[in-house]
């Protein structure tokens, strides 16, 4: 009875008075069985302004019957403020309790801009092993955010009672949800797109987010930023980001076509997209073209295999400097 009394009143201080839970020194618990450690479920890590997040709150190591057993637990989350905020009535108890009589809620404090859940056991039963999920809530990136940036939740107090009263405070991560606002920039020669057709080689960058190109209606190609064409064709590049953010720059480069042998992608430059489009071709992600296979066969044997790639890698390192048909 007497060590039940310790927890209610434990936690009514932690509840009631903000400054009461003190961290113990390393004398105090360096014997003391090891905290249960929160884990952080997210619906997105990437998200545009205004997009909702739904947050799952669990415990990653309270299966461990080393771990301290729950005789009291209080965690408060919140988001970055002016950057999300909570969606009102979106909290909800996860967890299950021992003892019918058990305080077991999740709520939401405007005033602190905080979730908190709590656990109060009634009878001597800590929280069941069995539980894994404690909580969930949702968040709302702000809409009116101009620029890419981030928002955390911030995990302000894990607040934990053992059998005799004593109450920790430990640390836990913060994660973090990226927001990206926008397309990402296509630039071409270190300039916007232009309407005319381009008469020298073609330099494509883009500031985020993963690309493609297709040159004369093509197959789509991956290619990193600073990509360079020398070939003449219509070409297509797709930039897409993290959230789904897509941007698309059409394009016509005049000059003359350009055969080089192992250049696959048709830019007019041997380049690592040339190994990775044989490879793909190998193993069914893509078709060649008549042209483009015989372009691809550097070694003049047995039709396009993984050596052709293999090749077309030592003449970028300049591990050889021709290939054997050459």
């Amino acid at each position: 009875m007497k060590a039940l009394s310790k927890i209610f009143l434990a936690l009514f201080a932690a509840v009631c008075l903000p400054g009461f839970f003190m961290p113990l020194t390393p004398a105090m618990t360096a014997a003391a069985a090891p905290v249960p450690e929160l884990e952080w479920t997210l619906s997105a890590r990437d998200v545009r302004p205004g997009d909702e997040v739904e947050v799952t709150v669990s415990l990653k190591n309270y299966a461990d019957t080393a771990v301290l057993e729950l005789l009291g637990l209080q965690v408060d989350v919140r988001p970055e403020a002016g950057k999300a905020e909570y969606i009102t009535g979106s909290a909800k108890t996860l967890a299950a309790a021992a003892g019918s009589q058990d305080i077991l809620s999740t709520t939401y404090k405007p005033e602190s801009q905080t979730v908190i859940f709590l656990f109060l056991p009634t009878g001597k039963e800590g929280l069941p092993r069995t539980n894994t999920a404690l909580f969930s809530f949702k968040v709302r990136a702000d809409a009116a955010i101009t620029s890419d940036t981030a928002f955390s939740l911030v995990c302000t107090r894990l607040a934990v009672i053992d059998a005799d009263g004593n109450h920790l405070i430990t640390v836990s991560d913060h994660p973090s949800v990226n927001i990206h606002t926008g397309e990402a920039v296509i630039t071409l020669n270190g300039q916007a797109p232009a309407g005319a057709p381009y008469t020298d080689s073609v330099t494509v960058a883009f500031d985020k987010g993963t690309a493609t190109i297709k040159k004369d209606g093509g197959p789509a190609v991956p290619i990193d930023s600073g990509y360079v064409i020398s070939a003449g064709g219509q070409y297509e590049v797709t930039v897409t980001d993290a959230a789904g953010n897509t941007a698309v720059a059409f394009f016509a480069v005049d000059l003359p076509q350009k055969t080089v042998l192992g250049n696959v992608s048709g830019s007019g430059t041997l380049s690592i997209t040339d190994a990775r489009m044989i490879l793909q071709y190998l193993v069914d992600k893509i078709t060649l073209t008549a042209e483009q296979l015989e372009l691809a066969d550097v070694d003049g044997k047995n039709g396009v295999t993984v050596t052709d790639a293999r090749y077309v890698l030592q003449r970028l390192v300049e591990k050889i400097d021709k290939f054997p048909v050459e």
